[in-house]
């Protein structure tokens, strides 16, 4: 695996040794996140040293494919949740969880719209050849 180099590069690599030590220990099994409730499985993440919650609601949502969860701890996917709802007032974990439960099934889903969405917007972004074509 070639880790990314760059802010954060040596945290992301400790981090990932720390989980492979776990995993080859025997003391973390990433198979059973799958079996586990959301709730649980956030809970279980966080007992891994380096992991928060929005990391651990990002695995859920990228690694397991639980596209209700949305990571309400991303500063950015907050900001552009509340600029797409018109919203006057910023947007913290709690109301950001308030917001989206009527689209709860759906909620990383208009994560993941929301992401591309400003990446879209972004000037020299490829992805506006893709969305303009």
């Amino acid at each position: 695996m070639i880790l990314p180099s760059g802010p954060g590069s040596a945290y992301l690599e400790a981090l990932l040794k720390r989980l492979g030590g776990e995993v080859m220990r025997g003391t973390f099994d990433p198979a059973k996140l799958a079996h586990l409730e959301n709730r649980e499985a956030v809970e279980r993440l966080e007992q891994l040293r380096g992991v928060g919650r929005w990391t651990a609601e990002y695995v859920l949502l990228r690694g397991l494919g639980r596209t209700d969860v949305f990571p309400g701890d991303d500063v950015g996917a907050r900001n552009n949740l509340g600029s797409w709802l018109d919203l006057r007032d910023p947007l913290d974990y709690n109301s950001v969880n308030q917001v989206l439960a009527k689209w709860r099934p759906y909620a990383g889903l208009l994560y993941f719209h929301l992401l591309l969405n400003k990446l879209s917007s972004l000037p020299g972004s490829e992805l506006n050849t893709l969305t303009t074509a």
